[in-house]
C-alpha cells in the first residue's frame, strides 16, 4: 500500500510535467487500457483525477471512453461514483453527453445504488436541460 501510494504520487507528478504531444502520449497509451482499474483503486484514482486536471479535451477522451464503456461498474464504485463526477466537471459538451447518455440509459439500475445515486443525482443538478428530459424519459 506504501509503496504504490508513492507510485501513484510520482505518477501525478509526472503528468503535470508532460511537455510534449509525445511525452503525453506515451502516458496515454500507458494508461489506456488500466483506466477502470485505476479509478477503482484508492490511490490510483488520483492518477485518473489529474489527467482530467491536466490534459487538453482531446488528450483525456481515453478516460472519457473508458468510463462510458464501463458506466455502471464506474459508477457504482466508491472511488468511481467520485471519479465520475471530476469526469463531468472537467469534460468538454460533447464529453460530458457521452457520459450522460450512458448514465441515461443505466438510470434505474444506477438510482439502486449507493454510489450510483450521486451520480445520478449529481447530473440531475447539471445546469441543461436536455439531460433532464433525457434522464426523466427513462422513468
Amino acid at each position: 500500500q506504501y509503496q504504490r501510494m508513492h507510485g501513484t504520487r510520482a505518477v501525478q507528478k509526472m503528468i503535470e510535467c508532460l511537455c510534449t504531444p509525445s511525452q503525453v502520449q506515451l502516458v496515454v497509451n500507458s494508461l489506456r487500457s488500466s483506466v477502470v482499474s485505476l479509478i477503482k483503486d484508492l490511490n490510483g484514482n488520483h492518477v485518473i483525477q489529474r489527467c482530467l486536471h491536466e490534459l487538453s479535451y482531446s488528450d483525456k477522451q481515453f478516460v472519457y471512453d473508458a468510463v462510458a464503456a464501463n458506466c455502471v461498474e464506474v459508477a457504482t464504485h466508491r472511488h468511481g461514483c467520485c471519479v465520475m463526477q471530476r469526469c463531468i466537471d472537467s469534460a468538454s459538451e460533447e464529453q460530458k453527453l457521452q457520459l450522460v447518455r450512458q448514465i441515461s440509459s443505466n438510470v434505474l439500475l444506477l438510482v439502486q445504488d449507493q454510489f450510483g445515486n450521486y451520480v445520478v443525482q449529481y447530473v440531475l443538478d447539471l445546469p441543461f436541460s436536455t439531460v433532464k428530459v433525457n434522464l426523466i424519459q427513462e422513468f
